[in-house]
């Protein structure tokens, strides 16, 4: 990740003392934490209080180097990907169209649950709005 450009701050395991890791993610100050497992009860828990962490401060944890590849891969625009249904993947069809919003319609509105259903927001007393 170094040769690569970005800014690692490498940190201590929690059983050992260091808070580092715990300090950083809570003070906002981690982007990303690698956290892997290397086995042992005491390392598994150092593993459990850095996961959470990371999760209560929504900062993604990656917890394997084969994942830390392969988004290191996709930064850096090693590999070319597509993205395809589960379905399509196992026969080998190509790639999906790229999602299209209904026109002159915020795709967060065109996919929300209550355009499909024709109903529309309730406000707190159950009532429709609008």
């Amino acid at each position: 990740m170094r040769r690569l450009g970005y800014d690692v701050t490498a940190v201590g395991k929690l059983t050992d003392g260091d808070q580092t890791i715990i300090n950083l993610i809570r003070a906002g100050r981690a982007n990303l934490v690698v956290n892997t497992v290397t086995g042992g009860r005491p390392v598994l828990q150092d593993g459990f209080e850095i996961r959470r962490a990371a999760a209560e401060h929504q900062v993604p944890c990656l917890t394997s180097l084969d994942t830390v590849g392969a988004l290191l891969e996709s930064m850096t625009g090693g590999s070319d990907y597509s993205v395809r249904s589960l379905p399509a993947y196992r026969t080998g069809d190509a790639a999906l169209p790229p999602a299209v919003a209904a026109p002159d319609v915020p795709a967060a509105v065109a996919t929300h649950p209550f355009a499909q259903s024709g109903e529309g927001p309730r406000d707190t007393n159950g009532q429709l709005q609008g």
